[in-house]
């Protein structure tokens, strides 16, 4: 769909091409004005078939990505009813995308009527495209995303206005934003398309069931998992584990507690779905408790079905015991990292200092990665392929963090990203896309940086709240003032 901006782009274009078309000689035929050489002139064939015109094809974009690997999947997204290919491009500055298209379509209504099926499924910035028919498929005419593209890629565009959001979180999939909502008389998680309109509950809270902003998409973007207080059997308000499908009409308790033992942050799903690892903080709780902090995985193929199972869960506690740990994420399937606090006794009194462990979980075995290479006042670290982002602080009772810092996992190599300037200068949490790309907000900026420290950035004329990356790293979300924002990148 054109906006405003774009016909006011495309119509001097357009004007100006036609009345060039009339003035310029020979343009009626392509072969006039030009006259054949000698060679031209010879056993010409008087029954050669004249190449057949160029005629208009209609496709509905989806998306348009720069690596073919990321479109793939975004096409295999689209589902059954959603039929598309990715289609190979190149823009008129040499760029190459692959573009996930529905079509070809003959006729701009039909084209219409599949545009509406897929804003109706989630895909709210799709529209159609006009092209030529031609001998060479890369040959399409792609003025018209370009200027699509040009128009949106600089713009903040609000996507909610009903205030009281925070914490978005992109699907898997794409196609839709989850978030949680803290309205005059409602809270609960709900969804919004990626392109805004009206957003969709998922669960709200009810009498004795607190839903919290603690929460995950699955990896196949059909399940959430999510922190829910409510009262146990001796009356005290505890934090238990839910799994719901996305349109909250399915739910499972996988974890609750008979007695207040600890809080419940920072859930991470396996890569292949079947297991959740948690954050279990006792001290929150019991300031005095042994254990402090631990990193527990709940193995989600157990029978949940059996009265009680969720209050005794088949779960392995993936972390030493009697420290802080902090969970970092899966490096495989069956193998887990974290950080585990060093010995108080040897080091400095200010300081919370962390080294890298893995966990086999099959053979339920810690093993120390780091070697003698500590890791002091970490805050929200994320795993990223071979190396762990994080926000540090002068020391662990600070209230900010003052740099955000790259680390090697095994090695002594440690990159400082970007450093506080002033005592009221913010960081958004860091978000890792594909392993590699960080992006993460300092007061009114976006910054993006690959693993070898490169960095792109934009400003935003905003200070964000928190942030979320799409699945294919070409826009970003951001909550401002109560309410979400998304944004094209243009790098």
């Amino acid at each position: 769909m054109k906006s405003k901006h774009t016909l006011a782009i495309m119509f001097p274009t357009l004007l100006l091409a036609g009345f060039v078309f009339l003035l310029w000689p020979g343009c009626e035929d392509p072969e006039a004005g030009r006259q054949p050489g000698a060679a031209e002139t010879e056993n010409v064939d008087s029954t050669a078939q004249v190449p057949a015109a160029r005629v208009k094809r209609y496709y509905v974009q989806l998306a348009a990505l720069s690596a073919e690997d990321k479109a793939n999947e975004f096409q295999e997204g689209t589902g059954e009813n959603l039929p598309a290919i990715v289609q190979p491009a190149r823009l008129q500055d040499g760029t190459r995308l692959w573009r996930v298209v529905s079509g070809p379509f003959l006729t701009e209504p039909d084209a219409t009527r599949r545009l509406a099926q897929a804003r109706r499924a989630g895909f709210q910035d799709a529209f159609i495209s006009i092209e030529l028919a031609g001998p060479d498929p890369m040959e399409i005419d792609s003025t018209e995303m370009a200027i699509e593209e040009a128009v949106e890629e600089s713009k903040l565009k609000q996507l909610t206005s009903i205030g009281g959001c925070s914490g978005p979180r992109w699907s898997p999939t794409g196609r839709e934003i989850a978030f949680f909502r803290r309205g005059p008389e409602q809270e609960g998680l709900y969804a919004i398309g990626t392109g805004g309109g009206q957003h969709s509950r998922i669960v709200e809270s009810g009498p004795d069931f607190e839903v919290t902003r603690h929460y995950r998409w699955s990896p196949d973007g059909r399940q959430m998992a999510v922190v829910v207080r409510e009262l146990n059997r001796r009356f005290e308000k505890v934090e238990n584990l839910y799994l719901f499908d996305k349109r909250g009409s399915r739910r499972r308790a996988i974890m609750q507690q008979l007695r207040n033992e600890f809080a419940i942050t920072n859930l991470l799903w396996a890569p292949d779905g079947t297991k959740l690892a948690f954050e279990a903080d006792y001290a929150v709780i019991d300031p005095g408790a042994e254990d402090m902090a631990s990193v527990l995985v709940i193995d989600l193929d157990w029978d949940f079905s059996e009265p009680g199972s969720a209050s005794r869960p088949r779960w392995i506690r993936a972390s030493n015991f009697g420290r802080t740990n902090r969970l970092l994420g899966f490096s495989s399937a069956q193998t887990l990292l974290f950080l585990s606090e060093v010995d108080t006794r040897t080091a400095p009194h200010d300081d919370m200092t962390f080294q890298v462990w893995s966990y086999d979980l099959p053979a339920r075995q810690p093993a120390l990665l780091s070697g003698e290479q500590q890791i002091s006042n970490c805050s929200a670290p994320v795993l990223g392929n071979g190396f762990i982002v994080c926000s540090t602080f002068a020391h662990q009772y600070s209230q900010h963090p003052d740099q955000i810092v790259l680390q090697d996992l095994t090695g002594n190599d440690r990159q400082i990203l970007l450093g506080r300037e002033s005592a009221t200068d913010t960081f958004s949490d860091v978000q890792i896309l594909g392993n590699s790309d960080i992006f993460f907000t300092y007061n009114d900026k976006l910054l993006v940086y690959d693993s070898n420290g490169r960095k792109a950035m934009m400003e935003l004329q905003a200070h964000p709240q928190s942030l979320t990356v799409s699945p294919s790293g070409r826009k970003v979300c951001f909550e401002i003032g109560g309410d979400l924002y998304s944004l094209r990148l243009a790098f």
